[in-house]
């Protein structure tokens, strides 16, 4: 293996020999690269900013996941979050529904349209764009596939568009590659029109659905309660001497607040296993927290079995009656705040800025062209410059000869500059 100092040595010794061609190789591609990229297409990027904030939903809810589940997720950080939201929005941006919105909204799809009275530079680039694909279904397909401009433009329109996240704050940003400035910015402008209007109109679908599901909760709810009433008032007065204790029937309000507390968990892991597996840690903690209400109130309603007949009768319907009322209550309340977030926006999404026309282009970074092929052309004229020095048999110096002999150098003898007579 080649030591460091042996490495030194014949870089040193590789670029006092063929330094100077290196340079010029470097230089020479730098140059080259800088002028070819006046000749690749300019593209122009412009970006509008979205600002979608999170949203809760009530824990009774969580039974009934909905497409929107993923929408109201912040950008970065929250307690409960799926892995990537930023990939969640970008995907409904890019999906097939989204992007033929945006083309039909602004006609892309036309553009694509070979005119009768189109130019002879316009006819070229088409039968060159369908030239490209036709070889490109061939190598991947095998055959020839028809294409409308309509999927031309969905698909260029899908292949273009790019989402990112402002770091630790709710805002996107849609932005837009076009080799057209005003094309890239109005597509930029479409793009977050037809995102935030479908995700308005998700919203609201999902919020009449939850105030519809609440809404069935209440009704099958409102007869229980006045069944196990009316049994409750039947029991006592058949049996007027029965009576709780005062212990008896705080542990009756204990049972029945434990089972509220039990049916939210339930209702909440229900929706937490919609976005991940069993075991994921916030699914992990959700099923724990509802073990342990399963355990204290089996202990509890245990200590009830222990009473006689009628008084453990009483507590049961007790029971039953304080456990639906405390039900019907928390839908109550959670079925007017279903009520207000259907009468306004659930989310607030909105564009914060909408995309400009941009007067520069984003590629290509010919600086960036000419570096990369500096680099290049000087590592391929090094690497040419090793092995023309490693099969060169040539003895330069009294190390060179030592080395490919194997002895010692004794002397050396001078190299004399050669003069001319002397008068």
């Amino acid at each position: 293996m080649i030591e460091f100092e042996e490495l030194l040595r014949i870089l040193r010794a590789t670029f006092a020999v063929h330094g100077r061609s290196i340079l010029l190789v470097s230089l020479l591609a730098g140059v080259v690269a800088f002028g070819a990229s006046y000749l690749v297409p300019e593209k122009y990027e412009a970006t509008a900013l979205v600002l979608i904030r999170p949203q809760e939903y009530p824990g009774v809810m969580a039974s009934t996941p909905s497409a929107k589940e993923m929408l109201s997720l912040p950008a970065s950080g929250s307690a409960v979050q799926v892995d990537t939201p930023s990939r969640t929005y970008i995907e409904v941006i890019k999906s097939q529904s989204v992007a033929e919105q945006v083309v039909k909204k602004l006609g892309l799809d036309e553009r694509l349209r070979l005119r009768d009275d189109a130019s002879l530079a316009d006819r070229f680039r088409y039968r060159l764009r369908t030239t490209v694909l036709g070889l490109r279904d061939l190598a991947k397909f095998g055959r020839l596939l028809e294409h409308s401009p309509l999927d031309l433009a969905v698909a260029r329109h899908r292949e273009n568009i790019t989402l990112s996240t402002v770091k630790d704050t709710f805002v996107f940003e849609i932005s837009y590659l076009s080799g057209d400035p005003e094309e890239a910015a109005s597509v930029a402008n479409a793009s977050a029109d037809v995102f935030v209007a479908y995700s308005s109109a998700l919203n609201e679908s999902e919020a009449k659905g939850n105030r519809e599901y609440i809404e069935q909760q209440l009704a099958a709810t409102g007869p229980k309660l006045e069944a196990a009433r009316s049994e409750l008032q039947v029991f006592q007065e058949v049996n007027r001497t029965v009576a709780l204790t005062e212990e008896r029937t705080e542990r009756i309000k204990s049972i029945a607040s434990l089972r509220v507390d039990l049916d939210e968990t339930e209702a909440d892991l229900a929706g937490q296993l919609q976005n991940y597996t069993p075991s994921n840690p916030q699914a992990k903690l959700v099923t724990g927290k509802r073990d342990s209400l399963r355990r204290a109130i089996a202990a509890q309603e245990k200590e009830l079995q222990a009473m006689p007949e009628k008084e453990r009768k009483l507590a049961t319907l007790n029971l039953e009656v304080r456990t639906l009322e405390s039900g019907y209550e928390y839908l109550r309340a959670q079925h007017e705040e279903a009520r207000l977030r259907e009468s306004k926006s659930i989310a607030e999404i909105s564009i914060v800025s909408p995309a400009v026309v941009p007067s520069m282009p984003a590629k290509p970074v010919k600086i960036t062209y000419a570096g990369i092929a500096m680099a290049l052309g000087f590592f391929a004229s090094l690497a040419v410059a090793l092995y023309l020095e490693a099969a060169d048999p040539l003895l330069r110096s009294g190390d060179d000869a030592q080395r490919a002999l194997g002895v010692l150098l004794l002397a050396g003898i001078p190299k004399f500059e050669e003069s001319g007579p002397t008068t």
